[in-house]
């Protein structure tokens, strides 16, 4: 009798498993695109001139995806969670569960376990993903920046490009194969002898290298500063290749992230306890990233559980509560990782309890829940 209820109450919790695993992955995955949509306009505001483009568009989504990860999947977590045991308390299986003998802890063991996996692939994300992506986004979005550089600039007007130079353009064309020409263009650049402008009909660009792009000019003229004050040499020029170095610009139109969320779990954890001269200015910055990648997949387990129990609800009314319960959670746990943040960075907290502030407050959330309602199932 005894192997028949084991066997019983296994296959209830494979059940189980099965039901809210498949409305998880099915959120998961409308998560991930959402927030992938999110990054491209965090990334930059940069023109895609090709379909080649695509791909590296997809492979910076790639280099920011474990950066956003504990966002990403601490919501997919808490709504997977709230829509399948909202599924279950609809269809009274849940009740049936308990009628059955399962304890709340065995109906609820589920949105545990898919916690546990959500959290460690978070951990993962942050130990390993993020130093390998934030070390090639760099380079990603500076061969962006580029090739769409030309079309970032706008016509008709003086386009800044990174503090160095100053760039006019009449009007642009595109070939075939995506090289841009430039109309009427004048440049001016300040060089330590004093201003430079350069004036030409029309300028090809082509990308030069990482960060770097090549004007191909037409005839021309320039004005060049001399030894004197009072004095400029004017020229005139059949064609000229200049080369201008937009990273300053890239950095000014793209998201930049932290030189340190390029070094490895090792190396963060050593600048933290012996910071060097040349990260002190972000020392506490370090500090609470360091304890934030190491707590957040706590926090996302959390999340989960608490989508199960205010969603495995008796009354509809109380369900369809809870997805309002569950959207004030998710915001009210990232926005408490930014409060804490900013506690770490004024020193009113030390940098491991502004991390664990959010773990803490969803921690005493899901005790009271469970105490005043998941025991409900008994």
């Amino acid at each position: 009798m005894h192997a028949v209820h084991a066997r019983a109450v296994g296959i209830a919790d494979q059940y189980l498993l099965r039901r809210v695993g498949a409305p998880l992955v099915a959120v998961v995955l409308v998560v991930g695109v959402v927030v992938s949509l999110w990054q491209l306009g965090r990334i930059s505001s940069l023109v895609l001139m090709s379909y080649q483009d695509v791909g590296l568009l997809l492979t910076l989504i790639a280099d920011l995806a474990p950066s956003f990860a504990g966002i990403a999947l601490g919501t997919a977590g808490i709504f997977g969670c709230l829509v399948a045991y909202d599924r279950l308390a609809d269809d009274a299986e849940l009740t049936a569960f308990s009628a059955a003998g399962l304890p709340p802890r065995r109906i609820f063991a589920p949105a545990v376990l898919i916690g546990c996996v959500l959290g460690m692939l978070v951990l993962a994300a942050g130990v390993w993903g993020e130093p390998w992506g934030a070390t090639h986004y760099g380079r990603d979005v500076a061969i962006l920046a580029t090739r769409s550089f030309s079309r970032s600039l706008r016509a008709g007007t003086f386009n800044d490009v990174g503090g160095l130079a100053s760039v006019y353009v009449g009007s642009a064309t595109t070939d075939e194969v995506g090289r841009v020409t430039w109309h009427d263009v004048v440049v001016g650049r300040d060089l330590a002898e004093g201003p430079m402008v350069l004036t030409t009909r029309n300028a090809r660009v082509e990308p030069a290298g990482v960060g770097v792009v090549a004007l191909e000019t037409t005839a021309g003229e320039a004005i060049l500063p001399s030894n004197r004050v009072d004095e400029t040499h004017r020229l005139t020029f059949e064609k000229a290749s200049i080369s201008i170095n937009v990273g300053g610009w890239v950095q000014s139109e793209t998201l930049r992230l932290y030189a340190f969320q390029s070094l490895p779990l090792d190396a963060l954890w050593e600048q933290a306890k012996n910071p060097s001269t040349n990260n002190l200015p972000d020392i506490k910055k370090l500090r609470h990233h360091l304890w934030q990648k190491l707590l957040q997949p706590f926090g996302i387990a959390l999340l989960c559980i608490l989508g199960a129990l205010v969603g495995g609800q008796r009354q509809s009314q109380a369900r369809s509560r809870a997805y309002i319960v569950s959207a004030l959670c998710v915001a009210a746990y990232f926005g408490l990782q930014s409060f804490g943040r900013n506690l770490a960075l004024q020193e009113i907290v030390p940098a491991w309890l502004g991390a664990g502030i959010p773990n803490l407050a969803a921690a005493a959330l899901v005790l009271w829940i469970w105490r005043t309602r998941g025991s409900r199932w008994a």
